[in-house]
C-alpha cells in the first residue's frame, strides 16, 4: 500500500503543483529541447514513417541528447525510467541484464538494432542480455508496447525495442572522448561522421575497462571475502548510406561487440576464475526506390551471429569442478516492402519475408570429481516464411486508423494468423488525443526449447496472447506540457515453463494488466521536466493460484529535471522508485539437491546527477554521480549492486 501512494504522490502531485506560462496548440509544435509531442515521427510501431499521434500504439522514444543529459553510457540504463520497462541485473557490469515490458518475459519481446533482429537464438528462451550494449553511435531508441507480432512475426508478442543509430551529416568531423571514474572504471571512445545529399557515414568505436565489484552478495554470515570481478567492452559500429540510380538509396549497417565478463556461481556464490566472453556481430544491407511519387519499395538482408563462450576452471571453492562451454546463435533475414501511397488519406504497405534461426552448443564440464564429459546439442535450425499486409487511413488530419495481418509458416508448426488494429483521434478544440491498439500475439518455442538434450520438448504449443491498450494524451501550451495515460491488458495461453524434471512443457495462463503514465514539461526553454509512473496490477500464472511472476513490481516511477544555463552548463538530476517485489534464489546449502527459496526485496530509490560545461564549441567536460545517496539494494537476489560512483571526462571535436 505504501508503494501505491509513494506512486500516485510521485507522479499526479507533480502534475498538480505546475503551472505554464505559455500558449499555442498541440498540433503546432513538434520538438521543444528534446520534449518531443504527438506531431514526433516514429518508424517502429508501423515499419513506415509516420507521425506519433497517427497510431494508437503505445511508444516511447529516448534521445540521444536525452542519453547525453543523464550520462547514461549503457541502453539499459537509458530504458530505466521508461513508462511500463522494468529492469534486472545479476549485479555490476556485465551481469546479465533483462529488460521487461508491461511485466511480460523479456523473451517476449523483440530487440532491434537498425532494424536488425539481435535476440539470441542460443539463449535457452531466445531473450536478449542487454550487459553489453553500449549507446556509441546510437541517434534514438524506440520502444512499442503490446503485441507486435503482425509486423514482426514471433518474438514480438510483448513489443519492440528498436534501437537506431546515427546518420552522418555536415563537414567530416572527429569526436573524441576520454572517461574515468570509481571502481578503476575507464572508457574511450571516437567517432567520425559526415555527409551530403549523395553520401554520408558514421564510424564509432568504444573501449570499457571495469575492475569492478563482486557480482555476488555475500552469503549472510559469511566471513569470506569476495573477489571483484571485472569487466571489459570493445564496440564497433558504422553506417553508410548513399544515392544511386537516381531517386534510390543503398545502405550498409554493421555492430559488433567484444565483452569479458568474470561472473559468480549464482546468487551469494563467489567464484574467482569464472569468465564469459561474448562476440556479437550484426549487419543490415537495404535498397530502396521511389517511384512515381507514391510508390516505394525496400529490399533489405540482415544476418547476425553471437558466441558465448564460459570458462570456469578448478579452484579453492569448486573443487574438483570445473567446465567450459561454448553457445553459438546465427540469425539470418531478408524481406521485400512495398508502400503505397493514395493521396493524403492512405497508405497500404505490403511485405514478404524469410528467416532462419540456428543454433549449436557444447559443454565439457566435470562437476562433482567423477570424470569431465562433454554434451553436445549439434546444430539446429528453423525456417520461417511470412507475408504481411497493413493499411493506414488518415481522415481529416484528426482521425486515424491502422489495421494489419500477418500470415506466418513455420516449418514445424505450419500456418498461423495474427492481426492488429490501432485507432487514434484527435479532438478539435481541446486537442485532446484518444487513442487504443488491439493485438494478437503468436511466438514459437526456441530451438533450445524444442530439441536440448534432457530439458528439450518437440511437443510444445507455441505460445499465443491478446494484447490490448487504450489512453488519452493532453498537449497545451504549443506542446510545453503533454501528459500520457493509458490502461494495459496481455494474456497468454500455452505459457513455457518447467515440470518437475525442469523439462520444457507448456504450463500457464499468464496475465498482465496496468497503468502507465508520463508528463512532459518545459516551463521554459531552459528547463525540461519528465516524469513516469507505472502501475503493474497483475503479472500472474493464473494457473497456479495467481502467483507473481518474479522481479516484477507493482509499482515504479521515474523523475528528471534538466537545466540548461548560458548555452555551454548543463545540468541534470534524476530519481527512480522500484517498488517491492518478489524473487527466488536456488540455495544450495540445502541438501541433498537444495531448494528454491522466495522472499519479497526491499522497494528502492537511486538518485543522479549529470553535468557538462563547454568550455569552447569543440571542448567539453563532463561528469556524473549515480546512486547518491549510496542505496544499498538488489535487483536480482543475492547479487550486489554498485554504491555511490563518481565518473567524469573530456570530449573533443575536430
Amino acid at each position: 500500500m505504501r508503494g501505491f501512494i509513494t506512486g500516485c504522490v510521485f507522479f499526479w502531485a507533480l502534475i498538480a503543483a505546475v503551472l505554464v506560462p505559455a500558449n499555442g496548440t498541440a498540433a503546432d509544435s513538434e520538438q521543444r529541447d528534446g520534449q518531443f509531442t504527438m506531431n514526433e515521427v516514429v518508424v517502429t510501431a508501423t515499419k513506415t514513417d509516420i507521425r506519433r499521434l497517427e497510431t494508437g500504439a503505445s511508444i516511447t522514444v529516448v534521445t540521444e541528447k536525452e542519453m547525453e543529459q543523464r550520462g547514461k553510457k549503457t541502453v539499459v540504463e537509458a530504458l530505466r525510467g521508461t513508462p511500463g520497462i522494468s529492469v534486472s541485473r545479476t549485479g555490476a557490469a556485465g551481469g546479465i541484464s533483462s529488460v521487461f515490458i508491461r511485466g511480460v518475459k523479456s523473451n517476449q519481446i523483440m530487440v532491434m538494432i537498425d532494424g536488425v533482429r539481435v535476440n539470441d537464438p542460443s539463449n535457452p528462451d531466445n531473450a536478449f542480455d542487454f550487459a553489453h550494449l553500449t549507446t556509441d553511435n546510437i541517434a534514438r531508441i524506440e520502444v512499442v508496447r503490446g503485441a507486435q507480432s503482425t509486423l514482426y512475426g514471433s518474438s514480438a508478442t510483448g513489443g519492440v525495442i528498436n534501437i537506431i543509430t546515427k546518420r552522418g551529416q555536415g563537414e567530416p568531423r572527429l569526436e573524441l572522448s576520454v572517461e574515468g571514474g570509481s571502481f578503476r572504471t575507464f572508457r574511450e571512445s571516437m567517432r567520425y561522421s559526415g555527409g551530403d545529399e549523395k553520401i554520408d557515414y558514421s564510424f564509432a568505436v568504444s573501449r570499457t575497462d571495469i575492475r569492478g565489484i563482486s557480482k555476488a552478495e555475500t552469503y549472510p554470515g559469511s566471513t569470506r571475502d569476495y573477489d571483484r570481478d571485472g569487466y571489459k567492452n570493445t564496440s564497433v559500429s558504422s553506417r553508410i548510406g548513399g544515392k544511386v540510380f537516381g531517386t534510390g538509396r543503398l545502405e550498409l549497417a554493421v555492430r559488433y561487440q567484444d565483452a569479458e565478463a568474470d561472473l559468480d556461481d549464482g546468487a551469494y556464490y563467489d567464484d574467482p576464475n569464472s569468465v564469459e566472453r561474448t562476440r556479437q556481430f550484426s549487419s543490415r544491407v537495404g535498397y530502396s526506390q521511389e517511384f512515381f511519387g507514391f510508390w516505394k519499395h525496400t529490399l533489405s538482408a540482415d544476418y547476425m551471429n553471437i558466441s558465448r563462450r564460459n570458462q570456469d576452471n578448478t579452484d579453492d571453492y569448486d573443487t574438483p569442478k570445473f567446465a567450459n562451454s561454448l553457445y553459438e546463435g546465427m540469425h539470418q533475414h531478408a524481406e521485400w516492402q512495398q508502400i503505397l501511397n493514395l493521396g493524403n488519406i492512405d497508405e497500404i504497405t505490403t511485405g514478404v519475408e524469410i528467416e532462419k534461426d540456428a543454433v549449436s552448443t557444447l559443454s565439457y564440464a566435470d562437476y562433482y570429481g567423477f570424470g569431465a564429459s562433454a554434451t553436445e546439442f549439434g546444430e539446429k535450425s528453423m525456417v520461417t516464411r511470412a507475408a504481411y499486409a497493413q493499411n493506414h487511413l488518415k481522415l481529416f488530419e484528426r482521425i486515424f486508423a491502422v489495421a494489419g495481418v500477418r500470415v506466418s509458416d513455420h516449418e514445424e508448426y505450419g500456418s498461423h494468423v495474427t492481426y492488429q488494429l490501432s485507432g487514434s483521434i484527435l479532438l478539435p478544440f481541446v486537442e485532446t488525443r484518444l487513442r487504443g491498439n488491439y493485438a494478437t500475439g503468436y511466438r514459437t518455442p526456441s530451438l533450445y526449447q524444442l530439441y536440448a538434450p534432457t530439458y528439450g520438448n518437440a511437443d510444445l504449443d507455441p505460445e499465443e496472447s491478446t494484447s490490448y491498450d487504450y489512453g488519452v494524451e493532453q498537449s497545451l501550451f504549443g506542446g510545453r506540457f503533454v501528459v500520457d495515460v493509458a490502461y494495459f491488458n496481455t494474456q497468454y495461453k500455452n505459457m513455457i515453463g518447467y515440470d518437475s524434471a525442469s523439462k520444457y512443457i507448456n504450463v500457464a495462463r499468464y496475465l498482465t494488466d496496468g497503468i502507465e503514465a508520463s508528463l512532459k514539461l518545459v516551463p521554459v526553454n531552459i528547463i525540461s521536466i519528465y516524469g513516469t509512473y507505472t502501475y503493474t496490477r497483475r503479472a500472474e500464472d493464473r494457473d497456479d493460484n495467481d502467483e507473481r511472476y518474479n522481479r516484477r513490481p507493482k509499482h515504479q516511477g521515474s523523475f528528471f529535471v534538466n537545466l540548461l544555463l548560458m548555452d555551454r552548463l548543463n545540468l541534470n538530476a534524476g530519481v527512480q522508485y522500484v517498488g517491492k517485489r518478489r524473487d527466488a534464489w536456488y540455495n544450495e546449502d540445502i541438501l541433498p539437491y537444495g531448494a528454491t527459496e522466495y522472499l519479497t526485496m526491499d522497494d528502492y530509490y537511486l538518485l543522479s546527477f549529470a553535468a557538462s560545461y563547454q568550455i569552447t564549441n569543440n571542448f567539453q567536460v563532463f561528469g556524473r554521480v549515480e546512486n547518491a545517496v549510496n542505496e544499498d539494494y538488489q535487483e536480482v537476489a543475492g547479487y550486489r549492486m554498485p554504491g555511490r560512483a563518481f565518473y567524469g571526462g573530456v570530449k573533443g571535436t575536430f
